[in-house]
């Protein structure tokens, strides 16, 4: 190999222009590394390996480099720079070669490279500890995060205790130093939103430091870094050498809370780690486990005493937390009703789990997730029309909260579609709350996705001829919001309805087949709508308003083409409005 020759594994590009010498010794070629130091190389110099990440300085020496690389070299590497003269002593940045050994020569930016035998030759070749007792706290947590066992015995043979380490002072240091080196990206988008977004990071920066000082995060202690991945014989050794297992981080979990599967949960309980826990939240072990879905470690918390129908925030139930998420499975769900979860709990908010299952983020939104969770919340016989404190049924918190899947679903098991609930209306000065039909809070309220919901209402039978304590319709208040924002909006609101009024209606025959019926009045009502669109400008200013006023046209299509439907059956309203 040419000492020029500075080909990377694939996805590596940005260490492309590394010195020869510190590529050879990434990359293990003992021989180009004697070469390059035969013809002058520097065998102690040393480079940024970090300054193409824009991220923190990285700087180390080519035996750092191949002390953690875990693109080829080896102990041989390490051997081969030892024996021309590399310096094993060197502490960079307050990090050493014995230290890259552990956490890889890139840190973050890369895979954990390094092993045991190359760490044992360079603490043997008197290669120190960082100075710094947090960084070498961070060797033996990321050596046990990586669940390489003979590494960390390595370090914990009289070298690194094996209980971590936490000094509030330097937490909140830390915390803040990490705050300052994010305010070099700016992240809000409108300038109109610069005040608030500043007042919202004040105050979790606040609350951040506050965090900082009541504990270690779960990373950094070693206990919890090894329970969290899994690696049960890093776990075993950490808890032989003494390590505490209660020990908890700044949300007062220990390491059963993130245990990550069925064995290791088995050795934290053994080891006397209790099952019935709360943390600064008041979740439980078991609280957490569903979060994550993996049914197996949710099997070993209930073997070994977890209760099943525990409550947290206000009486959330455990079985609701499963059908909340995001990592849902029906599994979970069946697993917990075999071992005596109540299904029909209600918190002290008046939510059933329905209301839970509704708005949840992640794979749980997908169309398959949706429909299993909530059709054998419907088999198991969980009241689907149960009004909460604030009195919305689950169809409604879907209106204003979930998804399109979420109402459709909902109308597919037989929700009340005319339901009548609390609607959130904002005006200038304040918000309140109004009895309105649920078609409403699918046209005009605060939900995303107005047009398919309202698709959907409509197609499930709800009546576009409800009105408000006006007397509206919600097609009326969809053509008020289109058209307020203009000097003459009366005038305009009233010639968008008449221009609706005055479209052909298909041939009474299509009554029969109402899908052909409705879809050729959509198809006229929603060429006169784009057109009548065209003339009116977009006032506001959001990068969302054209989505806005794309979903406001649709609804005036499904609205009207409903409305001549249900009059062409001689059940509704001939007033399309004033």
């Amino acid at each position: 190999m040419s000492e020029s020759s500075n080909t990377n594994p694939p996805g590596n590009s940005h260490l492309d222009d590394l010195p020869p010498l510190h590529h050879a010794a990434r990359i293990g070629d003992c021989a180009a590394i004697r070469r390059l130091v035969d013809k002058g190389a520097d065998v102690n110099t040393t480079f940024d390996v970090g300054r193409h990440l824009e991220a923190y300085p990285r700087i180390m020496t080519p035996l750092m480099t191949a002390a953690g690389s875990e693109d080829g070299a080896d102990v041989e590497t390490v051997r081969t720079l030892l024996e021309l003269g590399a310096d094993p002593v060197l502490v960079v940045d307050e990090q050493t070669a014995a230290s890259h050994a552990c956490h890889g020569s890139l840190e973050w930016a890369y895979r954990a490279g390094g092993d045991a035998s190359r760490l044992q030759l360079l603490l043997e070749s008197g290669s120190p500890l960082p100075p710094d007792p947090y960084l070498r706290n961070q060797m033996l947590c990321r050596t046990a995060s990586v669940g390489d066992a003979q590494r960390l015995s390595v370090l914990l043979v009289g070298r690194i205790g094996p209980g971590g380490y936490f000094n509030p002072e330097e937490s909140v240091q830390r915390a803040k130093l990490a705050q300052e080196y994010m305010k070099q990206w700016d992240f809000v988008e409108h300038e109109e939103d610069r005040v608030w977004a500043s007042q919202v990071e004040d105050e979790a920066n606040r609350e951040e430091l506050k965090r900082a000082a009541c504990g270690p995060l779960p990373h950094e202690i070693p206990l919890h870094c090894a329970a969290a991945e899994g690696h049960a014989d890093c776990l075993k050794m950490l808890l032989d050498a003494g390590a505490d297992p209660l020990a908890r981080d700044y949300c007062q979990r220990t390491a059963l809370y993130d245990a990550a599967n069925s064995v290791t949960v088995r050795i934290l309980v053994a080891a006397g780690v209790p099952v019935e826990d709360t943390d600064s939240l008041g979740w439980s072990p078991l609280v957490n486990g569903v979060s994550d879905g993996d049914i197996e470690r949710i099997r070993a918390l209930i073997d070994a005493g977890a209760d099943v129908n525990e409550t947290h925030d206000r009486g959330y139930t455990v079985f609701m937390s499963a059908v909340s998420s995001m990592k849902r499975s029906l599994d979970v769900l069946k697993l917990l009703i075999k071992v005596g979860a109540d299904p029909h709990a209600v918190t002290e908010r008046g939510w059933n789990a329905f209301h839970a299952g509704v708005d949840v983020d992640g794979e749980a939104n997908e169309e398959q997730s949706v429909r299993e969770t909530l059709c054998y919340l419907k088999e198991l016989g969980i009241d689907l029309e149960r009004r909460n404190k604030l009195e919305h049924t689950p169809l409604a918190k879907a209106l204003m909260e979930g998804t399109s899947i979420e109402v459709q679903v909902l109308c597919d098991l037989g929700a009340d579609v005319n339901a009548v609930c609390p609607m959130h209306q904002c005006g200038k000065e304040q918000c309140s709350c109004i009895d309105l039909p649920l078609l409403f809070h699918a046209a005009v309220g605060i939900g995303v996705d107005s047009d398919d919901k309202t698709a959907v209402l409509l197609k499930a039978g709800a009546d576009p001829f409800v009105t408000d304590e006006q007397g509206c319709t919600p097609l009326m208040h969809v053509a008020v919001r289109m058209t307020k924002a203009l000097d003459d909006s009366r005038a305009c609101y009233q010639s968008l309805l008449n221009g609706l009024l005055a479209l052909p209606l298909p041939d009474e025959s299509l009554v029969r087949r109402p899908d052909k019926y409705i879809l050729k009045i959509q198809c006229d009502a929603g060429k006169y709508l784009r057109e009548f669109a065209d003339s009116i400008p977009i006032r506001s200013t959001s990068e969302y308003a054209a989505e806005w006023r794309s979903e406001q046209l649709k609804c005036l299509e499904f609205l009207f083409a409903y409305e001549c439907l249900v009059r062409a059956n001689g059940t509704g309203s001939h007033n399309i409005g004033p």
